[in-house]
């Protein structure tokens, strides 16, 4: 069953490395840095493309 999620955007705190290294492996494209008023934390902001049309 396809869904047609094309792309996912994706967040992980700036002091999880474990997470970022994963992101970036996966093809996480960084967006850049957004900060969380509710977490009061800084997070990094990636696109991952789902699929081969862009």
């Amino acid at each position: 069953m396809k869904v047609g999620i094309k792309e996912a955007i994706v967040t992980c705190s700036t002091d999880n490395i474990s997470s970022k290294k994963i992101i970036e492996k996966n093809n996480g494209e960084l967006l850049g840095i957004i900060f969380d008023e509710k977490e009061n934390e800084n997070l990094y902001k990636y696109r991952i493309v789902l699929s081969n049309d862009k």
